[in-house]
């Protein structure tokens, strides 16, 4: 079973996609913040990471800095209400895979998962 790790600061929004998520089957992991996120990529690496930007330290970038130190890290999808052009251009120049808008739409997050398991 493939695994995913669901890094956001709201408990809601967590919620929310991680009911998605198991639609595909998959083993979704939980970080309400930067922090915890890196422990758990570290301890239990994921097969995929949807990651928040906004959210308590390190935030999201931060998360993406650190990712791009380790030497297999996992395809991170980010979800943030911040669409803005520099927003998604930093975040792909960090290694970014995909980026989607939040609230996502059910079918644009579910085929954007598929394309990175």
């Amino acid at each position: 079973m493939k695994t995913i790790l669901l890094v956001d600061d709201s408990f809601i929004a967590r919620n929310g996609i991680k009911i998605l998520c198991k639609e595909l089957s998959l083993e979704v992991l939980e970080a309400e913040g930067g922090e915890k996120a890196l422990e758990i990529i570290k301890t239990t690496p994921p097969d995929l990471i949807l990651l928040d930007l906004l959210m308590p330290e390190p935030d999201g970038f931060a998360v993406l800095k650190a990712l791009q130190d380790m030497k297999k890290a996992p395809p991170t999808i980010i979800l943030s209400a911040d669409i803005q052009v520099t927003t998604q251009k930093k975040c792909f120049q960090l290694g970014a895979a995909a980026f989607v808008k939040k609230p996502p739409n059910k079918e644009t997050l579910l085929t954007t998962i598929r394309e990175y398991l």
